[in-house]
């Protein structure tokens, strides 16, 4: 327990110092990758203060279809039931996509809480909570708890800092095994639009099991090191992507990896 406590307050003081539904096909060999992207919602239906909506929420899965959800938006509430995704943070604990679940999330302006339950062959409860402090450069804190078959904590934390730099910390905890990690990334131009590049530098230190197997992304589990990444946007759904890892295994063994993503969405 004094090693989550240890990771809670490395977030709070590095706080202090500074805050969709498509489907996918991901083809990677060696180092490169080619992704595509689809998006097919159902027209909606609403009245002022009430949307009801059936379609299909196409997710990060090998398929461009996906069974039916059923959705009911009334004011501030909102209620989901079928396939979806669910991202906690920024994904360091958990992404998920395609668990059919039922979701439920509650948004107040500057709060917004949610909680998930599902089944992917397992059981699947999250939750997560989000602030937005618009007085600190509309700082942003999320708590999240994911549970599987182990149980994890995390904080993230993203403030921009200027125009066009933001600043995330994201956090992790496996609260039965005790493995902590952490995930810093300043990223120049982020706003992805037309004709822009831009650039990332992240530094991570994760150790064994301190993010689940439902992680953003796996392979930062029991690493330390650099990521220098860069995008550029060719056209509104046209953009290349890249990166390369300066990383070794917390036994010192090396880890360094190459990244080259070209995304098109349709």
């Amino acid at each position: 327990m004094a090693r989550v406590l240890i990771a809670a307050l490395l977030s709070a003081l590095l706080i202090i110092s500074v805050s969709s539904a498509f489907a996918s096909i991901t083809h990677q060999s060696n180092d490169f990758n080619y992704h595509f992207t689809s998006q097919l919602l159902a027209p909606r239906e609403s009245t002022p203060d009430k949307l009801t909506r059936i379609g299909n929420n196409l997710n990060n899965k090998p398929r461009f279809f996906g069974p039916p959800y059923w959705e009911l938006n009334d004011n501030k509430l909102r209620f989901t039931l079928g396939k979806q995704s669910y991202k906690l943070g920024n994904g360091l604990i958990a992404d998920l996509g395609g668990v059919l679940s039922f979701k439920t999330t509650f948004n107040d302006n500057t709060r917004k809480t949610s909680f998930f339950y599902g089944n992917d062959g397992q059981n699947l409860f999250a939750t997560n909570v989000l602030a937005t402090f618009k007085k600190h450069q509309d700082l942003d804190l999320q708590f999240s708890y994911f549970k599987t078959a182990d149980q994890f904590v995390g904080i993230t934390a993203t403030n921009q800092i200027t125009k066009a730099t933001i600043v995330t910390l994201e956090t992790s905890a496996n609260l039965d095994t005790m493995a902590i990690g952490f995930l810093i990334t300043t990223k120049y131009n982020h706003a992805r639009k037309q004709d822009t590049a831009g650039l990332s530098l992240s530094y991570r230190y994760v150790e064994p099991s301190a993010i689940s197997d439902y992680s953003i992304e796996t392979a930062l589990n029991n690493s330390k090191g650099l990521r220098l990444g860069t995008f550029y946007k060719l056209k509104n759904n046209l953009t290349f992507t890249a990166f390369h890892d300066f990383a070794k295994t917390l036994d010192n063994s090396d880890k360094q990896k190459s990244n080259f993503t070209l995304a098109v969405n349709f």
